[in-house]
């Protein structure tokens, strides 16, 4: 597909689906990485030192528990293989196509399908709560690349909802009914290897089940000098300054890892962590 179609559907409807940058070859590579990390990252995070998600009504004993974890790149979860995915083409070109020559990147996570329950989360925009009511007239703010290793229909969307604010027939969605049906969602199938591009704004859900594995990496780009969300502040990750991990990154990402850096240090005293939403 063109890419100024890509990123035409990004503006218009809040989200586009990009296909087949990922080869079949190199998604086998990565199966084992990915497994790794689910299995460090359950470790790691039942002793408290990795940000682990998981349902409030699910234990943390044994595996099977959790369905993400946060900043999967920082030193004690990193696999390069995995990282090297964000900078296959056309990635890089379409980021820059929507978001500008510069742009931060603000992390990495790791999502995955629980072993031990089905997997539900309300719906939401990537901001802070009293602000989901909120659309953002600001279409080429922030990018969510969401990598599929595995092919998944996960994520429920509202089309052009990233524009508007919400309407009073939406409210129970956001308050009583976080898990109820929208007239208008959509589930689009996003292929292994494809990835979906999603701006943060754009009203939506994620639900799948235990019996369908899910293997998906989220990696968050914001353009330089968007206006930052009132009341939220920046988490600072100052491991993506470590010279053998800076170095071990493809230029593009360098640019982007160096503009957040650069974003922290502006920000220091107010930044308390880098924002990346949750599917």
């Amino acid at each position: 597909m063109e890419l100024k179609t890509l990123e035409l559907q990004f503006l218009e409807r809040g989200f586009a689906v990009v296909p087949g940058a990922i080869s079949a070859d190199e998604l086998a590579a990565c199966a084992d990485a990915f497994d790794s990390l689910i299995a460090k990252a359950e470790d790691l995070g039942g002793r408290g030192l990795v940000r682990v998600r998981r349902s409030d009504r699910v234990g943390i004993e044994g595996r099977g528990w959790s369905w993400g974890c946060d900043h999967v790149f920082q030193p004690l979860l990193c696999d390069q293989r995995l990282l090297n995915l964000v900078g296959r083409p056309p990635f890089p070109e379409l980021l820059e196509l929507i978001l500008g020559p510069r742009f931060r990147f603000c992390g990495g996570h790791g999502h995955w399908s629980p072993t031990n329950y089905d997997y539900y989360l309300h719906w939401h925009r990537d901001t802070r709560r009293e602000r989901w009511w909120f659309g953002n007239t600001d279409p080429r703010c922030h990018v969510q690349l969401c990598l599929a290793l595995r092919e998944e229909g996960v994520v429920r969307l509202v089309p052009g909802s990233h524009l508007r604010d919400l309407v009073d027939s939406e409210a129970p969605l956001v308050t009583s009914h976080p898990h109820g049906a929208h007239p208008q969602e959509v589930t689009p199938v996003i292929p292994a290897g494809s990835a979906l591009l999603l701006n943060t704004y754009t009203l939506h859900r994620a639900q799948c089940s235990r019996s369908t594995p899910r293997r998906a990496l989220h990696f968050g780009f914001t353009r330089v000098g968007a206006a930052t969300e009132p009341g939220r502040s920046g988490h600072p990750q100052p491991w993506l300054g470590n010279p053998a991990f800076f170095l071990a990154q493809s230029p593009f990402l360098r640019l982007a890892i160096q503009a957040q850096l650069s974003f922290e240090e502006a920000n220091r005293g107010a930044c308390t962590g880098a924002h990346l939403g949750h599917l």
